[in-house]
Order: structure tokens, then C-alpha cells, then sequence
């Protein structure tokens, strides 16, 4: 995939980040006591914020299909953002970045989710030419949500939850303990399985290729994904958040809808 390529997505632009209001089907959940989540109506939705934590730093900036990463996360959260306000809750954002974060208090105005959605464009386009940060950029971004003051939210983590540090992840679980929160795991198909044909794919500062036909390439990558499962399953367990997964190659809409719009979701499994 070339990057700011018009025919394959590595950056989203706000046109079509608000356009995604238009989008149809109830996304709104709710956590029941149990720790499980349910379907609920709009105006169960309106009784709490809703904090959108989405990650925008170099290593989201991945695509083998028709999306990068970064760019699925800020469609979802956008999606999840217009649904928000709809049902009358006020949605507020943490945008991690490579080299910086953007912090946006909950609020419940169409302005204020394009101002947000104004920050997914930005933090996108930084990626282009960015080099690797030294340290943690979650971290960071972490400690910063605690000026937030956030209290009884419903924090949506929208990520391939890769390379947390230990402080980011004990800052994660500082925010847990007041709130709410699930993971939607951003998945690229390449990182489930090699496609017999392989197209070109984007990351960070270029393009290449693989060898499809490998066969050992193709077991160590098996290998590598089962590994990943097994450490986002005890990510979830140590949080108490359930995770559901969102793959950048299916319909985002559908796959939202059923991930968090129907259904009990236990901790530690995917659905």
C-alpha cells in the first residue's frame, strides 16, 4: 500500500470521518454490574461519558489490506464518537501519538466530536515520515488522562495493544479502577495468516513484499499470532476488561455492532 495513496487508505480526512455519522445500526453498550456488557437502550447509554483512548503511534501505521491500522482505529473511534452523542452521552478522547498526545474533556456537542475527529486527521498525518519515539508514547498520554478527572466512564482502548510498557499498563489499571473500560484489538489479516498472493504492504517510511509460499515463515507468523492471543487474553484478565477483535480487512460497521452492541462479553475472551 503507498502511503497517501487516494486508492487505498493509509490516513482518514475529516470528510469522511463525518460522514461516518450517517452510518446505520445501534453501537451503544453499557456494563451491567457483572462485569459483562449488554445491549441497552440510548437512554441507558446517556448516563455516563465515554472516554475514546486511540492509538496513533508508528506502529498502527501498518496495512496489508485496503486500510492501515491507524487509519481503522480512527474510523472506529469516530464511529463510536458520532454514536456516542447520539444517544445523549458526552464523549471526550485520548489520541496517542508517536511524539505527542491530544487530550479532549468529554462533552456532547456535534462541534466538539468534528474537534475530535479534527485530532484522529492530525495524529494520522504526523505519521507520514515519523520516526520511532525513545521511550513509551501510552505512558505519557496515560498519566496525562488523569487531569481528565474521569469517574463512572466507559473508556474504549481502540488499538493493536502492542508494545505497552509495565508503567502503561499499571496507569491503564489506575484508570480501570474508576471506570470502565474495554479493548477493541486492531488485527491486520497479515498478522493471522500469509495470503497465497501477497500484495505490497505499508509500514512506517515504505513498501515490500514477503514470500508467501514459505513454509516456515508461514508457522512462525501462526506461531507469533497464537503467542499475541495469549498475551491480550492476560491483558484483559489483569484489567477486567473484556477485548473483542476488529480485523481491518471486514466491514467496520458490522463488526462494531457486534462486538460491543449485543451480547454478553466475558473478560479474557474475544469475541
Amino acid at each position: 500500500m503507498g502511503r497517501g495513496s487516494s486508492e487505498r487508505s493509509g490516513f482518514v480526512d475529516l470528510e469522511e470521518l463525518v460522514e461516518l455519522r450517517q452510518a446505520e445500526g445501534p453501537l451503544g453498550s453499557k456494563p451491567s454490574t457483572s462485569g459483562q456488557f449488554r445491549r441497552t437502550r440510548a437512554v441507558e447509554a446517556a448516563e455516563r461519558p465515554v472516554l475514546l483512548v486511540v492509538d496513533q503511534r508508528l506502529g498502527m501505521f501498518f496495512g496489508s489490506a485496503s486500510v492501515t491500522k491507524s487509519a481503522f482505529a480512527a474510523r472506529a473511534a469516530a464511529l463510536v464518537a458520532w454514536r456516542s452523542i447520539a444517544a445523549g452521552a458526552r464523549v471526550g478522547a485520548l489520541i496517542v501519538g508517536e511524539h505527542r498526545h491530544w487530550s479532549l474533556a468529554p462533552a456532547g456537542s456535534s462541534s466538539d466530536v468534528v474537534s475530535l475527529l479534527e485530532c484522529l486527521v492530525e495524529a494520522g498525518r504526523a505519521l507520514d515520515g515519523c520516526r520511532p519515539a525513545p521511550g513509551d508514547p501510552f505512558r505519557a498520554a496515560f498519566e496525562a488522562s488523569n487531569e481528565l478527572d474521569l469517574e463512572e466512564a466507559l473508556v474504549l482502548l481502540v488499538s493493536d495493544l502492542r508494545g505497552f510498557s509495565n508503567q502503561a499498563v499499571a496507569s491503564l489499571a489506575r484508570l480501570r479502577q474508576h471506570n470502565d473500560l474495554l479493548l477493541a484489538w486492531i488485527i491486520d489479516p497479515l498478522e493471522l495468516a500469509l495470503p497465497d498472493a501477497l500484495p505490497p504492504v505499508t509500514e512506517g517510511m515504505g513498501e515490500g513484499s514477503w514470500p508467501a509460499s514459505d513454509a516456515a515463515l508461514r508457522n512462525a507468523l501462526t506461531a507469533a499470532f497464537e503467542q499475541e492471543r495469549t498475551r491480550v487474553r492476560e491483558l484483559s484478565l489483569k484489567l477486567a476488561a473484556p477485548y473483542r477483535q476488529l480485523r481491518t480487512d471486514r466491514p467496520l460497521v458490522e463488526q462494531l455492532r457486534s462486538a460491543f452492541g449485543a451480547g454478553p462479553v466475558s473478560v479474557g475472551k474475544a469475541g
